[in-house]
């Protein structure tokens, strides 16, 4: 019975997905569709990978994720937006078209870009910092800090940086509420890695 349940459930998700695609390629046509797919999944990895987070302070390095990469993919998803608000002004389209469109542009991108805007202001502050012999971070109100002596090895848990410590315990910095891209987290684990006292043994 769950199975028949469950197989009930995907074939409505697929048909609504498939509703949704066809329907857009109807409003907006393939390209524009693209566009706003991308707007939303594309454009900020693509600009984070180009524009680093790390920098050089008088103790160590400071990994602080940059906004402008974030700012500049709200613009490009803002003028996919308007784009796609000029092609419902097609005559061809009826009225359904049109509030279909709409919903797409609000629910597929504006709404998104709000959601990024408030991510971005809630976690402008946030850092990771090698400071000398310490550890340090910031999650919004999470402050903290961990020799690095007490450090036994650095790994990725997801999009989170795991420090498993000298007594087998392990520490979660959540890097994946802090903005960090993936090229900024590859480079994060390898300067703590490099940074740890058994490394320069």
């Amino acid at each position: 019975m769950s199975k028949l349940i469950g197989l009930i459930i995907v074939v409505v998700v697929v048909a609504i997905l498939g509703y949704v695609a066809y329907e857009s390629w109807h409003v907006f046509g393939v390209t524009a569709m693209l566009l706003s797919i991308f707007a939303n999944s594309g454009v900020g990895p693509a600009l984070t990978h180009f524009i680093g987070c790390k920098t050089q302070t008088p103790t160590g390095y400071m990994f602080n994720p940059k906004e402008l990469p974030k700012y500049l993919a709200m613009l490009v998803a803002a003028a996919i937006a308007y784009y796609l608000y000029m092609q419902l002004d097609n005559p061809d389209l009826t009225s359904y078209d049109r509030k279909f469109g709409m919903a797409w542009i609000i629910l597929g991108i504006a709404l998104p870009v709000v959601f990024e805007l408030y991510k971005l202001n809630r976690d402008k502050n946030d850092y990771v910092e090698i400071a000398g012999p310490l550890l340090k971070y910031r999650d919004n109100d999470d402050i903290g800090e961990v020799p690095l002596q007490h450090v036994k090895q650095v790994e990725l848990a997801g999009k989170d940086v795991k420090l498993v410590l000298m007594n087998d315990q392990e520490m979660i910095i959540k890097t994946s509420q802090m903005n960090f891209g993936g090229r900024d987290l590859v480079e994060l684990i390898t300067t703590i890695n490099s940074a740890l006292p058994q490394a320069s043994q």
